[in-house]
């Protein structure tokens, strides 16, 4: 019987085989991430190669984004198992809210069941005057201040995020004009340690649970952008029992169930400030060697599969 290119085109829709090529495609990058962070064996890796492809450990709808291989959230579904896709109208056990973006429409939901939970659904506005506002609300002291009626000096920068364009101004300003828009102004935070660089914390947040933080040491020239150099620690070294609840009360006041958050320690009167939150964190960051890398993400990928189980669970009960 001969098959006619009609019938196999019938048989196989276009966007069918595109599907199965981004599959491919992802499981082996996937494959590769696994080879990298893991070591795994070739006979172990080939076989989470196929397992990936026709029987993944979850299979996760990720919207109105997909992540590339850069993300974090790419690297910890390749080392739980768990498949990536971006069709809505395939079979799948869990969706993902993802978008690169400082604010996201509630339309991204118009693919999803009404009634399904989904990992960031909540998280809709990640701007540096929301970050600024929950913080007040949470920790009951500010960190936004007025630039025309504040008298010190203060840090100006975008509202969006990611933008690492932090520059040091005099206040007052003399006029509104004198502040660019979509800009903010806030306190400024001394976070220098004595040995003269500054220090950044950041949490990855898992639900409830911060595994680690990380330690990011900058030059002075480098301040507001990429670190020189980073370790991991846990949260119990650097932050109070009380400090961690707020934090975690913090995230889910921005909506953000997993994600990675910002934190500077003011020497001056030895509060935590909240100053940035990423719902999308590339990385890991700069600064971190490849062993450390190896030690970190399957930790977080652990944390990962806990989030998901959770998640898992509350669709079951939905249904």
């Amino acid at each position: 019987m001969q098959i006619t290119a009609s019938a196999l085109s019938d048989m196989y829709p276009v966007s069918r085989a595109l599907e199965y090529a981004r599959d491919f495609r992802h499981a082996h990058r996937q494959m590769s991430l696994r080879k990298k962070f893991l070591d795994q064996r070739p006979s172990k890796l080939y076989g989470t190669f196929f397992g990936t492809l026709f029987a993944p450990e979850k299979t996760i709808l990720f919207t109105p984004q997909t992540p590339s291989p850069g993300y974090v959230i790419y690297k910890l579904c390749a080392l739980a198992g768990y498949k990536i896709i971006h069709d809505p109208c395939r079979r799948y056990d869990l969706a993902f809210k993802f978008h690169d973006s400082t604010v996201t429409s509630p339309e991204f939901r118009a693919c999803i069941p009404e009634e399904m939970p989904v990992i960031n659904g909540s998280s809709l506005d990640i701007s540096k005057q929301q970050v600024g506002k929950t913080l007040e609300k949470v920790f009951g002291y500010s960190l936004l201040i007025d630039p025309l009626t504040y008298r010190r000096t203060a840090l100006m920068k975008s509202n969006g995020n990611s933008t690492h364009d932090g520059h040091i101004v005099e206040c007052p300003l003399s006029s509104a004009r004198d502040l660019s828009r979509g800009t903010i102004c806030e306190k400024m935070i001394d976070n220098s340690t004595p040995d003269g660089y500054y220090l950044d914390y950041r949490a990855p947040v898992f639900g409830k649970t911060i595994p680690l933080v990380y330690m990011k040491y900058r030059k002075p020239e480098d301040r507001f952008t990429t670190p020189s150099r980073s370790r991991t620690v846990t949260p119990r070294s650097v932050f109070s029992s009380e400090e961690i609840r707020r934090i975690i009360v913090f995230a889910r006041e921005m909506g953000i169930d997993y994600g990675e958050l910002d934190i500077l320690r003011d020497n001056a009167d030895g509060r935590l400030y909240i100053v940035d939150a990423n719902n999308t964190p590339f990385g890991p960051h700069h600064g971190f060697t490849l062993k450390q890398q190896q030690a970190v993400l399957p930790i977080l990928a652990r944390n990962l599969k806990t989030l998901v189980t959770s998640f898992l669970s509350k669709n079951a009960a939905a249904d």
